[in-house]
């Protein structure tokens, strides 16, 4: 547990210092919204979860399955060849999908938006959708490429891409091409740079970690890997419905006739609470090889305390930012957008997604890297339809607030199969001897801010921020006496 632990923290501080590089994400949202506008904002990401969900079906399921039979046939020499033979076979796969898909949106685009969006809608979205899609083939490569080296064990260079370069790359460009083009079509255009920037830096990687000639051997004796393939296309189609299930408010929005400027707003609230999911993220990465470790080790009582472990980590972290998007929740907003908003009350619906996002969602990550991704399968295809269900549900009644409540009855009934299914499938119990310290300081921190809100009219700058030291105070105290008691009753390593 000792090696796990040290592992663990070394992938996830490198991972961190990568989340300090993704401030330009939040900046991009500032950027955009004051430049282009938010309406503007809003058609870009619009068109941006389309990207999103087309290139989580493309690269997800190859991206995991390249991680997992590398880091399994890298210590062997004897076995490089089938760590090629994985490669070869992820790339072929994922670039000749992102071929496929780029020539049928360029081919059939203007007749198919205007199906499901209003023509002045679509009108706006396909030239902005049209620049962006051209970046599917190469964004397939650098992703194979960044998953092979994080079953290596190195997290460095998915921190510096998605942490660095990319996201401060994104801000700068479409802050250029706004004096070029200030329509949606200039912030299309330095995320198509931008991923061509990523895709170079992408073969220097390969070439220093990789072996070229290795891979083209692999090309010219080209075998199916079908074990790849059987994990690889069900986890890809779970990925791309897991997408479509925190995606699908922003692409129906439109659809039952909400303004840009509208799908704007909701876009930039659900971008500030989505920021969130890093936390989690910087653990995961470096947690999945130690999945397929301890799996092959058939090492489950070890695997269960990990995963208990990891998931009190990022919880701790998780629910303190969580009240600060409580109790700043509109003045963030109104920092970000170029027009005033007076209610954000959605922003408060959609909390419950990152937090069970951040609090339970290992366990899905635990059924993926051991091979269980049909299970995940037939969940995410019962989720996509019970959200799209609410969706149409409570859009309409209730709008953008109605779109936040259905995003997270979704992800709360996903992390619940999730640990279910870890449970059953593998016997990974998520311990709650060992998790609930986070839970119970956060539920007594919420009740003292529920107190002072009957009490206190928390209007100003001042009120809040006393509040918010108070509430994270409460939080700290309640949070090291349950730390004690917990490494007194399992006696939790340093």
């Amino acid at each position: 547990m000792s090696t796990f632990k040290e592992e663990l923290k070394k992938g996830a501080f490198v991972n961190f210092l990568g989340i300090l590089g993704k401030i330009a994400g939040p900046t991009l949202l500032i950027a955009v919204n004051q430049l282009y506008g938010t309406a503007v904002f809003g058609i870009y990401i619009t068109a941006n979860m389309i990207i999103e969900i087309l290139i989580s079906f493309l690269t997800n399921g190859f991206k995991d399955g390249t991680l997992i039979y590398v880091s399994k046939y890298v210590d062997n020499t004897d076995d490089h060849p089938k760590l090629y033979q994985s490669l070869s076979n992820a790339f072929t796969w994922s670039i000749s999908l992102g071929s496929f898909f780029l020539a049928l949106i360029l081919s059939f685009s203007e007749n198919f938006f205007p199906i499901f969006y209003e023509q002045s809608y679509a009108d706006l979205l396909q030239p902005a959708l049209l620049i962006m899609v051209l970046a599917l083939p190469i964004m397939a490569f650098e992703r194979i490429v960044i998953a092979g080296t994080q079953g290596l064990k190195i997290m460095k260079y998915e921190a510096i891409v998605n942490g660095g370069i990319r996201p401060s790359l994104l801000l700068f460009s479409s802050i250029g091409f706004f004096w070029i083009d200030s329509s949606s079509k200039g912030i299309a255009y330095g995320y198509l740079l931008t991923q061509c920037v990523v895709f170079i830096y992408s073969l220097f990687i390969f070439n220093k970690e990789f072996k070229w000639r290795s891979l083209f051997q692999s090309f010219g004796n080209f075998e199916i890997n079908k074990e790849l393939v059987k994990f690889s296309i069900p986890q890809s189609l779970n990925s791309t419905l897991n997408r479509f299930i925190t995606g699908i408010d922003i692409l129906m929005l439109p659809a039952f006739g909400a303004s840009a400027l509208q799908v704007g707003l909701y876009g930039t609230g659900s971008s500030i609470i989505r920021e969130v999911r890093q936390i989690k993220l910087a653990f995961s990465a470096p947690f999945n090889p130690h999945v397929v470790k301890f799996h092959r080790d058939n090492d489950i009582e070890g695997l269960s305390n990990a995963y208990s472990l990891t998931s009190n980590w990022i919880s701790t972290i998780t629910i303190p930012v969580l009240f600060i998007l409580i109790i700043f929740n509109n003045e963030l907003l109104n920092l970000i957008s170029s027009e005033p908003v007076e209610n954000s009350l959605f922003m408060l619906f959609l909390l419950p997604v990152p937090y069970f996002y951040s609090s339970f969602s290992l366990a899905g990550n635990i059924v993926v890297m051991t091979g269980h991704s049909s299970y995940v399968l037939m969940n995410s295809i019962l989720i996509a339809t019970l959200n799209t269900f609410f969706n149409f549900l409570l859009i309409p009644e209730y709008g953008i607030v109605g779109a936040a409540a259905a995003s997270s009855i979704s992800v709360a009934l996903i992390s619940m199969l999730e640990l279910f299914e870890a449970r059953k499938l593998i016997n990974v119990k998520l311990k709650i001897t060992m998790i609930y310290g986070p839970h119970i300081s956060g539920l007594i921190a919420t009740v003292t801010y529920i107190a002072i809100l009957l009490t206190i009219d928390l209007t100003n700058l001042i009120d809040k921020l006393i509040t918010l030291a108070s509430i994270l105070s409460v939080f700290g105290v309640v949070y090291y006496f349950t730390y004690r008691k917990q490494r007194k009753q399992v006696n939790i390593p340093n």
